[in-house]
């Protein structure tokens, strides 16, 4: 079939199938690749009216765009600012995410990151670099209880002693200083009524059994190390 190139008006031959082709999908015939690229260019884009999800107005971007978009499900804005708005972090959020970001790049990068930590390894061993102590100076408190000398760190005891506190040397001691406190406490005001002027008349039988099964148990400890 004889039909005129859709660029520069020349006739042109074409097989009728081709014909009827263009004709259904609305495209030109051209006589040769040049007069195709000519057309091609002059003719106005095709492009794909999209509604931006942030701020509702419509906007026209590149089919290809809206494609992409499509096929890894993501959302296509009108605008960088509409982007940047819709997916503004918290500085929480960006924290978490650059930290997420740095533990899948050093996976990926494991032998490079190892590599670099022995490196810099052998080049402090080399200079004889050491890691700063980090002990804190520690002075003697005096035991509450059996009242031998204990070491503890200048800000441990400056705090006891604003707050009143006491130190022990060990756990046993403790207990003892506790167990003394209270039977001083309970010989004062009466044990049961102690209990119910701390935790009420629902819970004093439950703290009294408990005390009760503590004292048991400690006592049961000091007869196992004496024998």
């Amino acid at each position: 079939m004889i039909v005129q190139c859709g660029q520069c008006g020349s006739d042109v031959k074409k097989a009728p199938y081709m014909v009827r082709r263009a004709e259904e999908s609305g495209a030109g015939l051209y006589c040769n690749s040049a007069c195709a690229g000519l057309a091609r260019l002059s003719a106005p884009r095709r492009r794909a009216t999209i509604t931006c999800p942030h701020c509702g107005e419509t906007a026209q971007k590149k089919w290809s765009r809206v494609n992409a978009a499509k096929k890894a499900g993501l959302p296509i804005y009108c605008s960088r600012g509409c982007y940047v708005l819709a997916n503004k972090l918290t500085p929480t959020e960006r924290k978490r995410r650059r930290r997420a970001w740095d533990v899948a790049w050093k996976a990926r990068n494991s032998a490079y990151v190892k590599a670099r930590a022995a490196e810099r390894h052998r080049a402090r061993r080399d200079a004889g670099w050491r890691p700063p102590s980090r002990a804190k100076p520690k002075r003697a408190a005096v035991c509450g209880h059996c009242g031998e000398e204990t070491p503890r760190t200048e800000g441990r005891i400056e705090r006891a002693e604003a707050l009143g506190y006491s130190f022990y040397c060990g756990e046993e001691c403790r207990q003892d200083a506790t167990a003394a406190r209270l039977s001083k406490l309970y010989a004062e005001t009466g044990r049961r009524a102690y209990a119910v002027d701390t935790y009420g008349e629902d819970f004093a039988g439950a703290w009294l059994a408990m005390m009760g099964l503590k004292e048991e148990i400690r006592n049961n400890k000091r007869g196992e190390d004496n024998g």
